[in-house]
Formats: structure tokens, sequence, C-alpha cells
């Protein structure tokens, strides 16, 4: 009977704690049903913002768009007003750019005036220095203001006082002007200006004085020289200020130096005058002359001196005192990479075989020439061909190594060289 009695005890305990479960599950249901219906309250809020919005961006575009069309409209009608009115294009031919300037004169009297245009900075720069250039006018003196660049008298005006600036313009264009003199006073005279005359037969006491002239005598000072010989230079006294001579060499070449203030260019001239003593002169047994000169001439291999031209000793024995020749007994081959000849070249042949003149260049004792001579305006010169042949070769035998490398490298280490192989095509 106890037994029984605690069977239905357990029961009793069993389906008061369902009960309480079930109170649970019921609060948690009832929490999730309220959660449920906010959720779905709050989303038909948000689907009607939604819809209001939506409706509110429709009704603007439309307002948008009948404004568009509106603006259309009246564009299109002021455009049909304008019509008349036409813009010449920014990059227009400049003959007619200058033809506008030219007119510009015209538009004096009125409120439209005819400008360059220019970025902001240059504009400012240009008004800064307006008052500079109307003092150096006002004060007679040639002003021009070039973009964002005052020149004074021809003279770029970089800053600084102002009347130094004018007063050198002053000064350059007193110089001018009494070069403009000098030149049409001796333009009233006949004959030449400057002059310079050869084989003069003067030694160091001539003195030779000419109405209006300059005369500078250079003579020959050695006494060994028998063949007459010596220059004169003469120039107009009025020209003296401004030609000059500067240099005098070897008696025989004279350096004169016409400055140019008397020109009006923007160099000096040099002017040379030289004098060639005659033949068999002692001049060239005291002096050593040589004549240094490119003359892009291809003369290749061939002789710049006539062949066998030794004469046997019984004949120098006759005639030996009627001329000086001597034979080229010990001249060195030379050397010339040029393929052949060209019309300069034969020319510079004949005249060494008829001269005594020798082509040095290819003589020197390595036996190289011609690293620097010019083959034409289609080919590269001589050394040019020899540093891209050498290049080729070495390019050749480069790719061949590194084709030899990377089969040995594939052969002892394949891994390496697929690794190596994968960076490579990455990198291409």
């Amino acid at each position: 009977m106890s037994v029984k009695m605690n069977s239905i005890d357990e029961i009793k305990s069993a389906v008061s704690s369902v009960d309480f479960k079930l109170s649970e599950m019921k609060g948690d249901m009832n929490k999730l049903s309220k959660r449920v219906l906010d959720v779905e309250t709050s989303q038909n809020f948000i689907s009607k913002s939604f819809d209001e919005n939506i409706k509110v961006h429709e009704k603007t575009n439309k307002k948008i768009e009948s404004d568009i069309k509106k603006l259309a409209t009246e564009c299109e009608a002021l455009r049909n007003d304008m019509s008349f009115i036409k813009r010449d294009s920014k990059n227009f031919d400049r003959q007619k750019r200058d033809s506008v300037r030219k007119r510009s004169y015209k538009l004096k009297s009125s409120s439209i005036s005819i400008t360059d245009q220019y970025p902001k900075s240059v504009v400012e720069k240009r008004k800064s220095l307006i008052p500079y250039l109307k003092k150096a006018r006002d004060a007679d003196v040639k002003a021009v203001l070039i973009k964002d660049k005052l020149f004074i008298g021809g003279v770029l005006y970089s800053g600084g006082p102002l009347d130094v600036a004018i007063a050198n313009a002053k000064k350059e264009k007193n110089k001018f002007s009494d070069s403009e003199n000098v030149l049409h006073k001796s333009q009233n005279h006949d004959g030449a200006d400057v002059m310079n005359e050869n084989e003069c037969w003067i030694n160091n006491t001539c003195n030779i004085e000419i109405d209006d002239f300059v005369c500078k005598s250079i003579p020959l000072s050695r006494k060994k020289y028998k063949q007459g010989c010596g220059m004169y230079v003469m120039i107009r006294k009025i020209l003296s200020p401004y030609v000059k001579i500067i240099d005098i060499s070897y008696e025989t070449l004279i350096w004169i130096r016409i400055a140019k203030e008397l020109t009006g260019c923007e160099s000096d001239y040099l002017i040379a005058n030289l004098y060639i003593p005659q033949q068999n002169s002692s001049f060239y047994r005291i002096h050593n002359c040589d004549l240094f000169y490119e003359l892009e001439s291809r003369t290749a291999n061939m002789n710049d001196y006539v062949q066998n031209d030794k004469l046997h000793d019984s004949i120098l024995d006759r005639v030996g005192d009627l001329f000086t020749y001597v034979a080229d007994e010990a001249l060195s081959c030379r050397n010339n990479p040029d393929a052949g000849t060209n019309d300069y070249g034969t020319k510079l042949l004949n005249l060494c075989k008829s001269s005594g003149l020798r082509i040095i260049n290819g003589r020197h004792p390595d036996g190289l020439s011609n690293d620097f001579t010019y083959s034409g305006p289609r080919d590269l010169n001589s050394a040019k061909k020899a540093y891209k042949k050498y290049e080729c070769k070495l390019k050749r035998s480069y790719k061949r190594q590194e084709g030899y490398m990377l089969c040995k490298l594939k052969k002892d280490n394949p891994r390496k060289f697929y690794s190596l192989f994968r960076k490579k095509s990455e990198e291409m």
C-alpha cells in the first residue's frame, strides 16, 4: 500500500513540473507573438514610407522634366535671336590677326580696344612695368614691352636703377648714330676703306703715309728671305675706331676685327688676310707648314704618290742640280678601310701626286686609320661599323651562353629551373 502511495506522489510531482514548463512555454509564446506583431507593424510603416517617397520622387522628376523642356524652348528662342553673332576661332591665321591689329587705331575714339590676351600673372607683371616703359619713352629712348619683359634700348631690363638703363641706352644710341655718320662719310669717298697689300718689298725702316688712311706695315723680319715679301694694311681714318688689327702671326697672317657698332650686327666680324710666300722660299725651311683639313674624301688604298719615281743615280748626277725633288724612298704603308674612292678622293690623290703632299692619316705605327671618317648620310663611319659588328657578336655569344646555362640547370636542378622559368614569365 505504501509503495502505491509513493508512486502517486511521484506522478503528481511530475505532472506539476510539466504544468510549470507548459506555463513557461505559454509565456514565451506570448512574448514571441507580441514581437512578431511589432515587426509586422514596423514593416508596414516602412513599406508605406517607401511608397510615399517613391511618389514624391516621381512627382519631383516630372517637375524637373517639365522645367527642362521649358528651358530648352527658351534656349532655342535665344539661339534664334542671337544667330547674327559669330565668333572667330582662336587659331585663325596670322595674316588675319595682323590685319585686325593694324586697324586697331580706328577704335581710338571709342570705348573698345584690342589687346593681347595673357595669363593673370603676365598681366600683373605688365602693369608693374608700364610706369618704367613710360619713363623710358619720355627720356627719348626706345622701349618695348614684349609679354612680361621690358626692353630698353634693345637690352632686357631686369631691375635696378632705371636711370642707369636709360643712360646706357642713350650711349648705345649715340654710338649707333656715330657709326651711321661714319658709314655715310666713308661712302662719300672713292675706293676701298680697308686694304691689304702683299709683295710690298718692305723692311722695318719703311714708313708710308697716305691721306685719310692709317697705314700698318708688316715686313718679314728675317734677312734670310731673299724673295720680296712684306704686307701693308691700310684702314681709312674715319673707320679706325671700329676696325682694328688684333693679331699678326708669322708675319703672313693678319687678323682684323670689325666692330659690331659699325655693322649693326649682333657680333663683331673677324677677317683673316693670308699671304703665302713664293715657291722655294726659305720661309718653308724656317717654319714647319702642315695642312690639316676635313676633305670628305674617300681614297681607299690608292697611292698618293707616283710609283717608281726614283731616278737612277746616273740620271741624278746629270740633272740633280736642276730640281730638288726627293723620291719617297721610305714611305710607310697607308691603311684605309674605305671600300672605294669618290670624286673628292680622286682629286685629293691627284693633288698629292702633283704637289708632293702626303696623307698622314693611316700611316701611324699601329696601322689604324680613319677611325672617325664619314661615309655618307645613310651609312655609319668605320668606327661605328666595327662597334656594331662587335656588339652583335657579343649579343649572339651571350644568348648562346645563356642557353647552355639554362639547359645545364634544367638537367642538374629541374626544380630551380622551373622556379626561374615561372619568375621570368611573371615578369614578362
